[in-house]
């Protein structure tokens, strides 16, 4: 009878320990290897592009921007982890480990936090966006500043990612205000 009752405290146990990171709805970036998102600039003049995709480098699971244009000036490669407490890490030099989406236990309107030099706001968690033609309800909005310098903005459907970005230096101010948009992605 003991055994019986300890397989039962078990299973209970472990069935609410679980998580849901293999439903990609249950997460803001879907980390599972082969997804990939491509996105364009909203700006005519200066036509960029960036992608993002996950990979798995030496057992480590990483999501990683071919190109990460941030601060008005820097096109390098970015990486983002997913930490251990669901925190999303955007590993890039000039951000020092920049903590850009909180754990899921603190996402709601108007919670604030801090990542080394960066403010963090969640401005909203049920946004609608329509990006070219396509339209995502519930985004996640989140803005950051830092100083007078920089701010950034994104928004972050859970199950599809990062939809619309933006990382710009207002003093001096950056040239061209734009934003990356979704143009397409494969989530398996």
């Amino acid at each position: 009878m003991r055994i019986i009752i300890l397989i039962i405290v078990v299973i209970a146990v472990c069935s609410c320990n679980s998580s849901n990171t293999n439903n990609p709805e249950s997460v803001y970036i879907p980390f599972d290897k082969g997804n990939r998102w491509s996105y364009k600039y909203d700006q005519e003049l200066n036509p960029k592009n960036s992608s993002f995709a996950i990979k798995n480098v030496s057992g480590r699971t990483t999501a990683e921007f071919d190109q990460f244009p941030c601060l008005g000036f820097f096109d390098n490669a970015a990486i983002v982890v997913m930490s251990d407490n669901g925190s999303y890490i955007l590993d890039y030099p000039e951000a020092q480990d920049f903590e850009f989406i909180p754990p899921a236990d603190k996402v709601k309107d108007g919670y604030q936090w801090t990542s080394g030099e960066w403010i963090c706001n969640i401005r909203g968690i049920n946004k609608v966006l329509t990006i070219n033609g396509k339209t995502y309800n519930d985004c996640l909005h989140i803005e950051f500043s830092s100083s007078i310098t920089f701010w950034g903005e994104m928004w972050i459907k859970k199950g599809v990612g990062i939809v619309k970005w933006a990382f710009n230096r207002t003093n001096p101010p950056t040239t061209e205000l734009g934003y990356y948009e979704l143009d397409e992605y494969i989530v398996k």
